[in-house]
């Protein structure tokens, strides 16, 4: 039995038998067989080729909507201010704007949104046309859930029960 047909066979509370030990015990000591998937990657390492760190799991594909007119002055206003942070952080300028300035900004978002909610103003929480990353979104529902002491078990609690 070779190797690759130990690894991929059933496991079996039995005893494997002499020859199938010394089988295991050269085909370690052979070590990568060339011209498999193992060998190529192992090739791969000793020229320098490194696989991807990042592996996609999902694409969202932008989806071009219609621009709606901005009906009233202070929607225009945090439209520009959110233009205004997002120049900031693309610049990589993120300390000129202070951190009592950004937990003003996301206390006030968070409870806009929630306000929102309640009432029945149903939205997506990002535009289609968002830079957010998934990282980003991860990084920051981290810290919300740890700035109000919940876990996210308890989150997941509250979405069956609510259903959202």
């Amino acid at each position: 039995m070779s190797l690759s047909e130990a690894a991929t066979s059933e496991l079996s509370t039995e005893e494997p038998s002499a020859t199938e030990k010394v089988d295991f015990v050269k085909a370690v000591f052979r070590g990568i067989e060339p011209g498999t998937e193992a060998a190529r990657i192992v090739e791969r390492k000793k020229n320098g080729e490194s696989e991807p760190q990042v592996e996609v799991l999902r694409r969202i594909p932008a989806q071009s909507a219609p621009e709606a007119p901005i009906s009233n002055e202070t929607s225009a206003h945090m439209l520009a201010l959110a233009a205004e942070i997002e120049k900031v952080v693309d610049a990589g300028n993120v300390d000129l704007i202070e951190h009592r300035a950004q937990q003003a900004l996301m206390s006030a978002l968070c409870r806009l949104y929630a306000a929102n909610d309640e009432r029945g103003n149903h939205f997506d929480v990002l535009g289609e046309r968002t830079t957010v990353t998934a990282t980003d979104a991860m990084v920051l529902c981290g810290a919300l859930l740890k700035a109000v002491d919940l876990q996210v078990f308890e989150l997941a609690l509250w979405q069956s029960w609510s259903s959202r």
